[in-house]
């Protein structure tokens, strides 16, 4: 997110998540859950625009298949098997998601403002 307002050349302000709870609270994931990181968007003028959270909508459905496959090709594995599992398979994605949550953002900014 740092990255991004420096190339945009936009202000940024960052506001931990387990201190900031009422402004978390606005932007639930599914509404439900305190995911990080949430990006929120405002004009100058603290209009807000829009907000982003978490990963990029191809990560989450990427993310869902490999779970899935990691769980049928470990049908006894406990919990912190199958989350150390995940997390191998899905680290050699994590550029194309950082990518993808760069294009999420700028579609939405761009989107959002009309330009």
């Amino acid at each position: 997110m740092a990255r991004l307002a420096e190339a945009a050349g936009v202000e940024v302000r960052i506001f931990p998540r387990d201190q900031n709870l009422d402004i978390m609270n606005e932007f639930l994931k599914e509404g439900k859950y305190t995911s990080i990181p949430v990006g929120v968007f405002y004009t100058g003028d603290l209009q807000y625009i829009c907000h982003w959270i978490e990963r990029p909508v191809i990560a989450d459905e990427e993310r869902a298949k490999i779970e899935d496959a990691v769980k049928k090709e470990n049908p006894g594995a406990g919990e912190p098997e199958l989350r150390n599992l995940i997390r191998e398979r899905t680290q050699a994605r994590y550029p194309a998601w950082q990518q993808a949550t760069v294009a999420e953002i700028r579609r939405m900014l761009t989107e959002k403002l009309g330009l």
